[in-house]
């Protein structure tokens, strides 16, 4: 069982097995128990998994995927900055 300290400090992110969509998360450390009743059926084609919490994801989360092999969380490309695009302001 994780510490309180574990579980503040992680997030859970639910996704899409087939292509690493992001379908659903939740703070601390999860399991597709979270779906209660529906957990059997989603698990079916969803998956997740625990990572460190990030605020930026969290407050960000439709700019990302899960990359399926790595499990480990990727922005989207779309979603990429480009500084020499804009200017800084002073």
């Amino acid at each position: 069982m994780a510490s309180m300290a574990e579980h503040q400090n992680s997030m859970t992110i639910f996704y899409r097995k087939r292509d690493g969509e992001i379908r659903g998360y939740a703070t601390g450390i999860q399991d597709m128990s979270f779906y209660g009743d529906n957990a059997e059926d989603f698990s079916l084609i969803w998956d997740y998994v625990v990572l460190e919490r990030d605020r930026q994801v969290l407050d960000n989360i439709e700019k990302f995927k899960i990359n399926t092999e790595t499990k480990e969380i990727e922005l989207l490309p779309e979603h990429v900055f480009q500084p020499d695009k804009y200017k800084i302001a002073d």
